[in-house]
């Protein structure tokens, strides 16, 4: 993330014993079945008993992060078991920072949390010799000073946007997400943020093109990915999406997304990875 703030205590402070660490590593073996999960949250549990937090974790090789799962449900799956979280999202990110032929691979993380999908991203770039451009957008502090540190022990050369995105630009207010940090809304009081528009996102840090886009902004995906379409260009429209869907957005996203030529390549329980049709 260019230059980087020092980390006081250094990585690795909080790592686990030896004996939680083998109980931890051992669940990342598990299958996504309802035993495999239930195994996972017993080695979670077994891990951190009476352990304070943070914990400093290798979640896979190449990727460290700081966690703090009992405050963020993400970090909770980041420390025990991550091969089930997000798996097809993250298998079709890795095939997309494959396929590409243009360099560098551009992505935009727009509800980045802790950055486990640019982390991720970045360390595919890595695996393949590939340049990347990596934006994560957090409008959380603490979500963002989180996310600084990750990418700071993973080596990843992530770039942090602190703002929100949304329709209109202007000073907005996050929630602190009701003890799950990862989930903060915009609110009628909170945390006080600056918002701005997707576009202005990409006219800011000069975003021409963009070959992957995930977009969790809780509850306003629909209505910004509607302005985006509207007013940006076909040519920055995302090669590929990863969107978030909820009861009352699931329907719309997804005509939304196949009205601007969008095609469904996968679609799990919480979200939809979907690809721009070729028209050559």
């Amino acid at each position: 993330m260019g230059t980087h703030a020092h980390i006081d205590p250094p990585f690795g402070h909080y790592a686990l014993p030896a004996k939680q660490e083998r109980i931890r590593a051992a669940a990342n073996t598990k299958r996504p079945s309802r035993l495999g999960k239930w195994m996972i949250s017993l080695a979670r549990k077994r891990a951190i008993k009476g352990r304070a937090e943070p914990f400093d974790i290798e979640i896979v090789p190449g990727l460290k992060a700081r966690l703090y799962p009992s405050t963020n449900r993400c970090e909770k799956r980041a420390l025990c078991g991550v091969q089930i979280w997000d798996a097809a999202e993250r298998d079709a990110l890795r095939g997309a920072v494959l396929a590409a032929t243009a360099e560098p691979f551009v992505f935009l993380d727009v509800g980045a949390n802790i950055g486990l999908y640019s982390l991720f991203t970045s360390l595919y770039g890595k695996q393949a010799n590939k340049q990347l451009r990596v934006i994560a957008v957090e409008p959380s502090a603490e979500m963002g000073a989180r996310l600084s540190v990750n990418a700071q022990v993973s080596a990843a050369d992530i770039e942090l946007i602190r703002c929100a995105i949304a329709t209109k630009t202007g000073q907005v207010f996050l929630s602190d997400g009701g003890g799950n940090r990862g989930e903060g809304q915009l609110a009628e009081s909170g945390e006080a943020v600056n918002a701005i528009t997707l576009l202005q996102l990409c006219e800011s840090q000069g975003v021409t093109r963009i070959d992957a886009l995930k977009l969790d902004i809780e509850g306003q995906d629909l209505a910004v990915l509607t302005q985006f379409f509207d007013q940006a260009e076909a040519g920055l429209h995302p090669h590929m999406m990863i969107l978030e869907l909820d009861a009352d957005s699931a329907v719309p996203l997804i005509e939304l997304a196949q009205a601007n030529n969008y095609l469904i390549s996968k679609r799990t329980r919480m979200n939809i990875v979907v690809t721009k049709r070729d028209n050559t």
